[in-house]
């Protein structure tokens, strides 16, 4: 598959793990069950799929400490986002505020997967 390609299929993914968190914060609390159970497989194939193609696109070129920087932002933003998703299915947490750690944390991890993959884009060539 295509650097390209793979660029692609990360964005499609991101794009339905976003566009199904929207659809599920609509419909507001207590969450559709069916919909909330999409979203998070969505998601966490997403997470996985990223993952993968980050390590494999990692090795065999020499990663500047800036790459390795977006890693771990990218890397640490996902577990923040995978945590505030959890404390927002149990209920037991301020709600409020952690929607608000979940929508910021959502639109972090887009941002560093996009400079991530920018630069090693960037760094391929």
């Amino acid at each position: 598959m295509s650097f390209v390609a793979k660029m692609s299929s990360t964005g499609l993914l991101l794009v339905l793990s976003i566009g199904t968190g929207f659809w599920l914060s609509s419909y507001g609390k207590p969450f559709n069950s069916a919909l909330f159970n999409i979203h998070k497989l969505i998601a966490l194939a997403t997470a996985i799929y990223t993952a993968i193609l980050v390590r494999n696109l990692l090795k065999g070129i020499d990663t500047s400490a800036l790459i390795q920087i977006m890693v771990i932002a990218l890397g640490l933003s996902l577990i923040i986002l995978f945590g505030s998703g959890i404390l927002l299915s149990l209920g037991k947490a301020p709600y409020n505020l952690i929607k608000t750690v979940h929508t910021i944390t959502t639109f972090s991890t887009l941002l560093a997967t996009v400079i991530t993959f920018y630069l090693l884009l960037i760094n391929r060539s």
